[in-house]
């Protein structure tokens, strides 16, 4: 299923993001964005507080080729965790977000762009 234009401007964002703070074994904290500043860099600020929706296409655009959730790299600027969206994203799970973060930064086959 083809992502909306707001989802594929977030996971381009994403996928620059991993690229280039996400390296095997890394901290995640020195690799996820906050929802505010995603948001930003993808064009669509109005977008921050129902980004969940779009994230959650990001997620299915990830299941359906294979790839760690790559949404697992945006969170709550206070909380540093994902929101509660999160959790009925495709291959997602607040408890497992731990794992889910590690697998997404230690991947190396996600593509340069959507």
């Amino acid at each position: 299923m083809p992502m909306s234009d707001i989802a594929t401007a977030l996971a381009n964002e994403l996928l620059q993001q991993h690229a280039h703070f996400c390296a095997p074994g890394r901290f995640p904290d020195a690799c996820v964005v906050t929802y505010g500043d995603l948001c930003e860099r993808a064009g669509c600020p109005e977008v921050t507080r129902g980004v969940g929706q779009f994230l959650g296409e990001v997620a299915a655009w990830c299941g359906e080729n294979g790839y760690p959730p790559l949404n697992a790299l945006a969170v709550n600027q206070d909380s540093r965790m994902p929101g509660d969206s999160y959790d009925v994203a495709v291959n997602c799970s607040l408890l497992g977000w731990p794992n889910e973060v590690r697998a997404c930064i230690d991947f190396r086959g996600y593509p340069a762009h959507v």
